[in-house]
């Protein structure tokens, strides 16, 4: 710095308010002497010292405190030097602050400003044509699962046609009944005729495995199910045995033997024929074979909306039926030709399976299921799936109630009905219930149109929302370009060299930024 400068700079210092206030009222100064003279005069510090306008903060610097200690006028004088210094700082920035008005009005200025908004320019339109490119391969491609997973995975180019049909059945074979009470030489040959109780049914069958019967049964006194205690055997007990009256078994005649009430009903009850026979023994009669026995199921179906009808004939034993409960994935085509899971002692199971539903009776729902396609296949040329659940199989074994029932059968002795008997008979065994269920297939172009239809709406859908969401965050992020005082952020460009915001708006904001320059100064 030269030394004009130097003498412009303390002679500037004079006109700073501070110093001026501090030395109004003193003779001995005045413009064009040199201010480290004046300050340097012992009588100038003293009578500026002895104003109290500058007021100077103490340090706790030592260094600091022993040039005070030796300087009586050194706060005086620091102040005045830093005054100086902010005077250098302010002429530094006014002349960067020139420089900078210089260079915006500047051609070069302009011309890279243009160059720095037309590469903003360029690649914001690049980011939009991608963005437009991915959005539309976007709908391309979820229109095209939608439309595929409608079409192909539910069958939407297809019309369906529940099905309608049932079950029946009729069983072969042979098989032996005895009772641990009968001599083995005595044992009564059952066929299918023997073993299905009732006959007919609709969409089931029972399959008798055990029984217990009375031979005959005919209208008269016995023993009943009620106690009594009277003194005398086989006399009037009115007091545990009133006549007349209805008991368990029958109704009353008074009197009492062997502790029982007699009754008048169908004799011998076949509750006490039982109890005094499982005293020893159970009288339950076994029928063997059973397992072995073949059942041929006749399925009948109808899909009355296309007018088509089927039948499926399928003959399997009992044994081959429970079998299907440990086929893979639960279910066949063919009992005959059921593959069993991966298990060394399935048969041993099987066997253990039937032995224990014959003991106490069981109920198996046998569903037959049709998927058919009529495109690629007619009607009679469908298969149904079978499927078997069991379904009294509770989680806990001693849960298990099984199945049976009693039947009765009536005869008569003299053509009468005063000479009618009857027999008795508890039955336990496998009941199968048939069911049919299922659909056809089948083109129809209407409904392809309107499984289209509803592809692309769903497709529009999915578009709309990814668009709604882009736009939602672009207007995030433009949200977030927004300035301390609460203005956004606007575009600029360069007009004649100068650069321009709106009508006049750049000028303004030039002229504000002086002013608040001018009163830093």
């Amino acid at each position: 710095m030269s030394s004009n400068d130097n003498e412009s700079r303390r002679l500037s210092a004079w006109e700073n308010p501070a110093l001026m206030a501090a030395f109004e009222g003193v003779d001995d100064h005045g413009e064009g002497k040199n201010l480290e003279e004046e300050l340097a005069h012992p009588s100038t510090l003293q009578r500026l010292s002895s104003t109290g306008k500058l007021v100077v903060q103490p340090t706790l610097a030592q260094g600091e405190q022993d040039a005070r200690a030796k300087d009586p006028h050194y706060d005086l004088r620091k102040e005045i030097q830093t005054e100086i210094q902010l005077l250098d700082e302010r002429e530094q920035f006014q002349s960067s602050i020139n420089g900078a008005d210089d260079l915006i009005r500047s051609s070069k200025f302009a011309a890279g400003l243009n160059k720095y908004f037309a590469d903003i320019d360029e690649a914001n339109r690049t980011n939009q044509k991608w963005a437009k490119i991915m959005m539309v391969l976007f709908g391309i491609v979820t229109t095209f699962v939608v439309v595929m997973l409608l079409l192909f995975v539910n069958y939407g180019y297809q019309d369906l046609d529940p099905v309608h049909g049932f079950v029946s059945t009729k069983l072969h074979g042979v098989g032996l009944a005895r009772s641990p009470l009968m001599d083995p030489k005595d044992a009564l040959l059952y066929d299918g005729h023997d073993v299905v109780v009732p006959p007919k049914e609709h969409n089931a069958v029972f399959l008798t495995t055990r029984s217990y019967q009375i031979g005959q049964q005919e209208h008269g006194q016995c023993v009943g199910l009620d106690k009594c205690t009277c003194s005398t055997p086989g006399q009037m007990c009115e007091t545990d045995c009133p006549s007349k009256k209805i008991g368990q078994s029958g109704v009353f005649t008074g009197k009492c033997i062997q502790q029982q009430c007699e009754v008048t009903t169908w004799c011998p009850v076949l509750e006490v024929e039982y109890l005094d026979q499982s005293k020893t023994v159970n009288p339950f009669m076994k029928v063997s074979g059973v397992d072995s026995m073949q059942l041929k199921m006749t399925v009948n179906a109808r899909f009355s909306k296309f007018q088509y009808g089927t039948q499926y004939n399928v003959t399997a034993s009992v044994k081959e039926l429970i079998r299907t409960l440990y086929a893979k994935n639960g279910k066949t085509t063919d009992p005959l030709t059921t593959t069993l899971d991966e298990d060394p002692e399935a048969e041993a199971k099987i066997q253990t399976k039937y032995n224990t539903m014959a003991q106490s009776g069981a109920i198996l729902y046998v569903n037959f299921v049709y998927d058919c396609d009529i495109d690629r296949s007619p009607v009679s040329q469908c298969v149904p799936t079978l499927y078997v659940h069991e379904v009294d199989n509770a989680e806990k074994e001693e849960e298990k109630g099984g199945y049976g029932f009693k039947t009765v059968d009536y005869f008569s002795k003299d053509g009468t009905a005063n000479g009618q008997t009857r027999r008795v008979r508890h039955l336990k065994g496998l009941r199968l219930i048939f069911d049919v269920t299922g659909r056809a297939r089948q083109f129809n172009f209407s409904v392809m149109l309107v499984t289209l239809i509803s592809g692309f709406g769903f497709a529009a859908l999915a578009f709309i929302a990814v668009n709604e969401g882009r736009l939602l965050c672009e207007s995030r992020v433009s949200s977030l370009d927004t300035r301390k005082d609460g203005s956004t952020a606007k575009s600029y460009e360069l007009k004649g060299g100068v650069l321009q915001q709106g009508a006049g708006e750049e000028e303004n904001l030039l002229r504000r930024k002086k002013k608040e320059v001018t009163k830093l100064m």
